[in-house]
């Protein structure tokens, strides 16, 4: 899977859920979210089917799924075991596959968003109303993984004033300490 990417010398880099568990927060997931350039991607289609993958273009261009043919239709319908490959066509995935960080996984050295563009990966996707992303940066964050501050700095380097506000404003919510309340802690 992932090895096959690195046969191929292509830059990448793991997100999502695998990428959070990286820096401590651990959560359920059938799919590793696999960020590539676009321009790699037939490169990695065809070596993906020679290792027995099946590939299917999930958004024109934009997303695939390579799921393990070896696997029975019924295995894969109960697993859902897959790369979800994405070509970003902008920041911050784009500058994730440019400038990851390497983990070890399983015995292998990987590549992973760095902290912080995964954050504001998950930010965007919660503004765009993902609303479950917004729980896994809280999560991220209450784990220790990374200062909002810092998180700030890299949106203003964006340029994007909008989601600036937005994230001062969810930053301040998520670094509140938690406070017991009839129903539990808030």
């Amino acid at each position: 899977s992932v090895s096959v990417l690195d046969h191929l010398g292509v830059d990448y880099c793991i997100g999502g859920a695998v990428a959070m568990a990286a820096y401590g927060y651990v959560r359920a997931t059938r799919d590793v979210d696999v960020f590539v350039r676009h321009t790699d991607m037939p490169r990695i289609s065809a070596a993906l089917r020679d290792e027995s993958y099946v590939v299917r273009t999930k958004a024109e261009d934009l997303q695939y799924l390579a799921i393990p043919g070896w696997l029975t239709a019924a295995q894969r319908k109960a697993e859902k075991i897959c790369l979800d490959i994405l070509c970003p066509g902008g920041d911050p995935e784009l500058s994730a596959v440019e400038a990851p960080e390497q983990f070890e996984w399983d015995e292998h050295e990987v590549s992973v968003m760095p902290v912080d563009l995964l954050v504001i990966s998950k930010f965007q996707a919660f503004v765009d109303g993902q609303h479950r992303h917004g729980g896994d940066v809280q999560e991220l964050f209450r784990c220790g993984a990374f200062e909002p501050s810092n998180v700030a700095h890299i949106i203003k380097l964006m340029r994007d004033d909008e989601l600036g506000e937005q994230w001062k404003a969810f930053a301040e919510l998520i670094s509140k300490p938690a406070k017991p309340n009839r129903k539990g802690w808030t």
